[in-house]
């Protein structure tokens, strides 16, 4: 019987040598008792310094993560459990555990306080790591992530501030503009990515691994703030999700998939439909009002799709995509919104008007400063004006003779 089991017994631990699976297990036992204990301590009384304990030992697993990680993703044997560990780093970043926003919901002081501090432990940690992985304008990618780490910590103690003058209650339209945060976040990360650089860096090995860690603070943001309006009692709406289509649409560019540039164009084009479509029929509780206009989802949409339009136009340089996005834009405009962009006209006509000067004393000053602006402008034209080349004279020689 012993000869029949230890050869299956020893196929299962070459498996386990082999695979390693331990750092999973490890790193799903974490969370899974996160999850319970953040279950067990939370008291809404105020009470969080069982909450900060736990996030500490949370911390304490976060750097044995970083340490281990980095040394085994060096030696090629070890690399695929390094690459594990520092992707399970990158999910426990992003407060995938939900004490910070926990702590933060039940004492917004502390909250911000704690927020400051993993920020910046985070950032030395992702310094860290982007410096082992050799990871090309390493700036950027640091920038990036940590500009969105601050949306996801923040977000939390930020609803609990505006709720607490009202009772608890929060207004859905404070979730609708933090979905448009998040919407915005590719845009600025594109952004980042157009800026110059000093000279051209080789690509890292592990680009896979550098882009987990773009990629999980956005899908974190997006969890706390769905997670966020439960907590409050705001129902989601199909409008929340049209800023976050458009800003995937304004950065479809910088995904790493094989498309033509035709092909990209009408991805972004499809994307910023949908959005639309998502934004149209939305709830009265998201309009606004502002000196009488009605501004509803479906005209911020519209709005984010004709950027989204624009820059797209801009990449592709075709001539066929502008003629029609502008075509899209003028129906888009005059059947959906037909009203607003009425209102907006005479509202800028009214503006317009109310800076027309009235008094003799009110158009002597624009004289005045009409005179500055002219000079200036004067000033720049001469500045584009080129002298005229100087014609050589050639002088005829003359021989002895006919001296």
């Amino acid at each position: 019987m012993s000869s029949a089991t230890s050869p299956g017994l020893r196929t299962w631990l070459t498996w386990i040598i082999d695979h390693n699976p331990c750092f999973i297990l490890s790193g799903l036992s974490m969370l899974f008792g996160c999850h319970l204990l953040n279950i067990a301590l939370f008291t809404p009384a105020g009470d969080t310094h069982k909450l900060l304990g736990l996030l500490a030992v949370v911390n304490v697993y976060e750097l044995l993560l970083v340490a281990i990680g980095l040394v085994l993703i060096r030696k090629p044997v070890f690399v695929r459990d390094g690459r594990i560990l520092l992707g399970l780093e990158a999910m426990f970043l992003c407060d995938i555990t939900f004490t910070s926003g926990i702590i933060a919901t039940v004492d917004p002081r502390w909250g911000f306080a704690i927020a400051a501090v993993l920020l910046a432990l985070a950032g030395l940690k992702l310094a860290l790591i982007l410096r082992a992985l050799g990871a090309p304008i390493a700036w950027r990618t640091w920038a990036f992530f940590m500009l969105q780490l601050s949306a996801v910590l923040c977000i939390a103690g930020v609803f609990k501030v505006i709720a607490v003058p009202r009772h608890g209650k929060l207004p859905e339209g404070v979730v609708y503009a933090g979905w448009w945060i998040a919407g915005l976040l590719p845009a600025v990360g594109m952004v980042l990515r157009s800026l110059p650089t000093r000279g051209s860096a080789a690509p890292s090995s592990e680009m896979g691994l550098i882009r987990l860690f773009l990629i999980l603070p956005f899908i974190s943001l997006l969890v706390h703030l769905y997670g966020g309006g439960w907590v409050y009692s705001v129902p989601f709406r199909a409008a929340y999700i049209a800023p976050v289509l458009l800003g995937l649409a304004f950065a479809a560019p910088a995904i790493p998939w094989a498309l033509a540039r035709r092909q990209l164009l009408v991805a972004q084009f499809s994307l910023a439909a949908l959005a639309i479509c998502f934004a149209t029929g939305s709830s009265p509780t998201l309009m606004f009002h502002p000196h009488g206009l009605t501004l509803s989802p479906t005209s911020f949409t519209i709005a984010g799709a004709l950027a989204v339009t624009i820059h797209a136009v801009w990449l592709s340089r075709s001539l066929l995509a502008a003629v029609f996005a502008m075509a899209c834009s003028l129906v888009t405009l005059t059947v959906q919104n037909f009203a607003l962009l009425w209102a907006t006209l005479v509202t800028s006509a009214e503006w317009i008007w109310s800076l027309m000067p009235r008094t003799v004393g009110q158009w002597g000053t624009v004289a005045v400063v009409g005179s500055f602006l002219l000079l200036g402008v004067g000033v720049w034209v001469s500045s584009r004006r080129k002298e005229p080349l100087q014609e050589e004279v050639t002088v005829p020689e003359t021989t002895p003779e006919e001296s």
